[in-house]
This record gives C-alpha cells, structure tokens and sequence, in this order.
C-alpha cells in the first residue's frame, strides 16, 4: 500500500490545515492520547469549541483525567463549556438509535451555535469503533457525507477506530472515506491517503 511519512512530534501528529476530515486508527490507549493531546490543546488554544467522543468502554471520568495529564487547565475548559467529552449513547444516537442524517444535521447546528457564542470554529474526535455491526452500513454513509459538512462548515473531524476490532474489509472501507488516515507503525506515525485504500480494494 502506498504510503507518505506524516510530520512527527514528540507529542503526536501535525495536521495539514486543508485536512478537515481525519481517520486515527490505533492499537493502545497511549497511541489514542499520543494524537488527541496536542490536538484538542492547539484547538483549545486557538479558541475552537471542542468535543471528544470517548471510545464505549471508557468512563468520562477517566478520560477527563487521562486528557488532563497533558492539557493543561483542562477543568477549566470543560466548566466553561469549551471541552465536551461524553459517550457515544449521549453524543451520537438520539432515542438509542443513529441515524446518519440526524448526526449531520446536529453537528451543522451545533457549528453554528459555536460560531454565535464567539468561537473561531470547532474540531472533535469520535470514538467510532462502537458502530460495528447493526449500524455500520448507516455509518459509512454519515463517514461519506462528512467530507462534504467540512467543506463548508468551520469543523474539523478526527475519527478514531480501534484497529484491532476491524476486520481487513472495514479498514479499507473507513481509510477510502477519509482524506487522509494515520496508523502507527514500527513507532512513527504514518499518513495514508483515501487512494491508497481504494486501489487495495479494487485489487483484493
């Protein structure tokens, strides 16, 4: 598979600006933080509204700390309503159910919402590994449709699958939906494009 080498830091990856729409596929808990610390820092920072959907086996307590063992000031963001972190139950069914619409249509209303109370935009990461079965098909599409919100909304979307829950099939149906996807590999981070899934699919 044809790879390009993203930039490395000591604390995770630089995001290409143009890059609004992102998977994260990651094989531990260090890994999932590694990326998401400097990512919700620099959107903190930058005064972006920030939301964190934590993987379905993690309390949101335990994310809030482990987040707040590097981000600084962490509780303070999360009390002024800048930082949400909640589960996906709360964050991304309505009534118990997803519908990929219904997600789209909330996430535009709540970008704009955000714009009104004087942010510069919004990023958030979703922990998306608990769609695996009933919803999936319904999830792919809401993947798809996510890289038309982002072009014209100021949202920028990390999606992050535990790699080792996916099958062959669903690695390559989730990176060709993503613009660009990272991996960690052999202890540096790798960029993938949408392209590189694709061609092995069409080979397989």
């Amino acid at each position: 598979m044809a790879k390009k080498r993203a930039k490395n830091t000591t604390q995770g990856v630089r995001f290409a600006p143009s890059v609004k729409h992102t998977c994260l596929f990651y094989s531990s808990d260090d890994e999932l933080l590694d990326v998401l610390s400097p990512y919700f820092k620099a959107g903190l920072e930058g005064n972006e509204l920030c939301l964190w959907v934590v993987p379905h086996d993690w309390k949101v307590k335990d994310a809030e700390a482990a987040l707040g063992r590097t981000v600084r000031e962490l509780d303070g963001y999360i009390e002024n309503g800048q930082m949400v972190i909640g589960d996906y139950e709360s964050l991304y069914l309505n009534e118990g159910i997803f519908t990929a619409s219904d997600m789209l249509v909330r996430l535009e209303n709540k970008e704009k919402e955000a714009l009104k109370k004087g942010f510069k935009g919004m990023r958030g990461c979703g922990d998306c590994t608990w769609a695996l079965g009933d919803w999936w098909p319904n999830f792919l599409y809401y993947e798809r449709e996510m890289n038309r919100i982002v072009e014209y909304c100021r949202l920028r979307a990390l999606c992050s699958y535990r790699i080792n829950r996916l099958d062959p099939n669903q690695i390559m149906d989730i990176g060709s939906r993503h613009p660009v996807s990272l991996v960690k590999r052999m202890g540096s981070w790798d960029s993938l494009d949408c392209e590189s899934f694709r061609r092995s699919n069409a080979i397989a």
